[in-house]
């Protein structure tokens, strides 16, 4: 973490218009992923919660999440169990939403 004196930062703001740009860009984005991530808390299933999870995180045709964390980490950042997490996984697997591979989980279809 990075600390500042007050005034030198509003001087080196002051100073650089792309800079305070830049910083504010950085700050509104810090405050959309935290409102993502309490309105997920707020998601009472476990297995929407996590699906929903997965949505935010996907990207491409069709749609995928690479995972370069543990699912125990995931299961912390959504508030949930490592085990509530895995039963909620193998449930989306069973009914055909996802498809995991090594390192990757592919969603099958938005139907809901």
């Amino acid at each position: 973490m990075l600390a500042l004196p007050r005034a030198d930062l509003l001087s080196a703001l002051a100073a650089d218009p792309a800079e305070c740009l830049a910083l504010a860009l950085a700050l509104a984005g810090q405050v959309r992923d935290l409102r993502a991530k309490l309105e997920l808390r707020n998601i009472r299933a476990a297995m929407n919660r996590l699906l929903t999870w997965l949505r935010l995180h996907a990207s491409g045709n069709p749609p995928s999440v690479p995972m370069h964390r543990s699912w125990t980490q995931i299961a912390d950042e959504l508030g949930l169990t490592r085990e509530a997490t895995y039963r909620a996984l193998a449930k989306l697997e069973r009914q055909g939403r996802i498809n995991r591979r090594s390192g990757l989980v592919e969603l099958a279809r938005y139907d809901d």
